[in-house]
């Protein structure tokens, strides 16, 4: 009976303050983590060493424009309201279908990359003959790329890689059909994007 007592008196005393400790109080002790996750780093965009490319800029002095026009048509443009039409109807179209700008500080050790939108609108009629868009440095063509007339009233991308041939030179992007044959066609360019890419392939 003692001991029954015993245990009692100490139940009373302790059970309180067991009952004081929190039921759901951890046993360990836990800090938040902060998150590890790396921020995005924003890629830059690379320089277009085209001036005035998309031809929205009201000064067009950067470009030397021949029998061509920059227009202002946000249906035909490819972005946003302006482009360059290259319209021949029922004549000879022999490369004096053009517009060029120079382009200065480039480096003959790195490799660019020229890139542009192009389509064809209306009702082109050829013949036999067979046009293409030619890209030039100087009074050399480093790319052609032939027009499909079939595609019409949407853009298509062109691009390409290139050597310059010097610090300085003067781009020029060309209409030029078959010799001897009389043509109609209607072309819109817009967005000419050149840009340096990296050190020369060897």
């Amino acid at each position: 009976m003692r001991w029954i007592s015993v245990c009692a008196v100490l139940g009373a005393v302790l059970l309180p303050a067991v009952s004081a400790r929190p039921l759901c109080r951890p046993d360990v002790t836990t800090t938040p983590v902060a998150s590890s996750t790396p921020s995005a780093t924003p890629v830059p965009t690379p320089e277009n060493l085209i001036l005035n490319g998309d031809f929205e800029e009201e000064d067009l002095s950067v470009w030397s424009l021949r029998t061509v026009t920059v227009e202002k048509d946000a249906a035909k443009a490819h972005s946003p309201d302006h482009y360059v039409r290259y319209f021949v109807q029922n004549e000879y179209a022999v490369g004096g279908n053009n517009l060029n700008q120079t382009i200065n500080g480039l480096d003959t050790t790195r490799l660019y990359r020229l890139s542009f939108s192009a389509a064809v609108f209306g009702s082109p009629s050829l013949g036999a003959a067979s046009c293409s868009l030619d890209a030039l440095q100087g009074d050399t063509v480093f790319k052609s790329w032939n027009i499909d007339t079939y595609v019409r009233n949407r853009y298509k991308s062109y691009d390409t890689e290139f050597l310059v041939n010097g610090e300085d030179i003067t781009f020029t992007l060309r209409l030029r059909c078959s010799v001897g044959v009389k043509v109609t066609i209607d072309i819109g360019v817009d967005d000419i994007v050149m840009t340096d890419i990296g050190p020369a392939r060897i």
